[in-house]
């Protein structure tokens, strides 16, 4: 196995586009400095909005190449701009991404969201070989990926913690590549363990046990929660009762019952590791 993190606006030594969302979107994400998930908060406003930007033309920001990429960054977080062919090829792939209608240059794309991405973690990496920066964070550059772990998991593309990377292994490379997209790739090391199935759920579970819990989980729950606050509040400000109503029906604290049974340990072992 081989694991290679996918750059997708930059190739061959030149930059491509960038592309900056509509208006309110900028606004969105700019006025929420004291909100970290802006990718949450901007997901959700986008899923609640699917064909709001469908007319709307996005802005070219930095350097410009002749040719457009299938897959290329739009400045907020966490949303790239995509070709019909991409999202074509991730849909028959059952990859959980999420598309929103956009036109650029007179053509049909996307804007992509990655929130529903498995997310790698310090117990899914070799401890021992990567390299960690001054704040006990992972060094992305320096990451070694276990091949026990990304298999029994049964990944094919992910994202680090920080969500600033998007990793595929190499089987997924083969297939971009055949297909002809203009991608980039840097490969990442990996380790071959091979562990029985389990004693790697058993290492996972370790990895979400309780003190890890008490430290970070507390502050999950406050951020999810003034995602949930400042989404509604916007919502209200725009007056469209139906959307509002719709927030509150099916997205406002649906994070909270979840949260109660993964802090009560009433999920199974493979669902826990999953959700944390």
């Amino acid at each position: 196995m081989k694991i290679y993190r996918l750059t997708v606006y930059y190739d061959h030594g030149n930059l491509y586009r960038r592309y900056m969302p509509p208006e309110d979107l900028m606004k969105l994400d700019f006025a929420i400095s004291k909100v970290w998930q802006h990718g949450i908060l901007i997901h959700r406003y986008l899923m609640l909005h699917a064909d709001k930007y469908q007319h709307s033309e996005l802005s070219v920001v930095g350097e410009t190449s002749k040719r457009r990429l299938d897959v290329e960054s739009v400045a907020e977080e966490g949303i790239y701009c995509v070709s019909e062919l991409f999202k074509r090829f991730v849909e028959s792939e059952g990859i959980p991404f999420d598309f929103f209608p956009i036109i650029v240059e007179g053509e049909r794309r996307y804007l992509m969201m990655w929130r529903r991405l498995p997310v790698i973690s310090d117990y899914e990496v070799d401890v021992h070989r990567s390299q960690y920066c001054d704040d006990g964070s992972l060094q992305i550059s320096s990451v070694v990926f276990r091949s026990d772990i990304i298999e029994h998991l049964g990944y094919r593309i992910f994202n680090d913690t920080s969500r600033s990377f998007i990793f595929v292994t190499d089987a997924l490379k083969e297939k971009l590549e055949k297909g002809g997209f203009l991608l980039g790739y840097k490969e990442q090391r990996v380790t071959e363990v091979k562990l029985e199935k389990e004693e790697v759920e058993n290492l996972l579970l370790y990895a979400t046990g309780k003190e890890l819990e008490m430290r970070l989980v507390p502050a999950w729950e406050k951020e999810l929660q003034a995602v949930d606050d400042y989404l509604e509040k916007v919502l209200i400000e725009e007056g469209n009762q139906a959307t509002l109503e719709r927030f509150r029906r099916e997205m406002k604290g649906i994070w909270e019952k979840d949260f109660q049974r993964h802090e009560n340990g009433l999920m199974e072992p493979e669902e826990r590791i999953t959700y944390w």
